[in-house]
């Protein structure tokens, strides 16, 4: 299934200045890219935004008649607090541009594509903050 690996390479491809350069929170550029979201001591604090999360995924078998592989939907969500939406999508253009049909390093696997599923942009109850839910397919075949 290779789920940990998926999202090593889906991080590792994040991890990158493109991406990391427009994520100048409390937490830093280096640690702005999360598994889930981040439960600081203050949560609401405008300094912890904006962050990536790498959340859940779903993976069905791609298999052919010798190999194992895998057919994943990886959720990656982007959370500001920004007056407006462009600095989100600014960043979100970010991401797709690291992920849309760029090699993925996957350990034990050879990439076959990431392809863009759907982005939605949206604004939370709080009122304040932006969230951009993305979500990719990723096709790979174990080695």
């Amino acid at each position: 299934m290779k789920a940990d690996d998926l999202q090593q390479a889906v991080y590792t491809r994040l991890n990158n200045s493109a991406v990391t350069s427009l994520l100048s929170t409390a937490y830093s550029p280096l640690v702005a890219i999360f598994t889930d979201v981040p439960q600081s001591a203050d949560g609401e604090a405008e300094a912890n935004f904006p962050f990536i999360t790498i959340g859940a995924d779903t993976i069905t078998p791609f298999d052919d008649k010798d190999k194992t592989g895998g057919n994943a939907i990886v959720q990656v969500s982007i959370w500001a607090r920004a007056t407006s939406m462009l600095g989100i999508k600014a960043i979100a253009d970010a991401v797709d541009t690291r992920l849309r049909r760029q090699a993925l390093s996957i350990s034990g696997a050879t990439h076959i594509t990431t392809e863009l599923e759907s982005s939605t942009t949206t604004q939370d109850p709080d009122g304040k903050t932006k969230r951009v839910l993305s979500l990719y397919r990723v096709i790979y075949i174990s080695t």
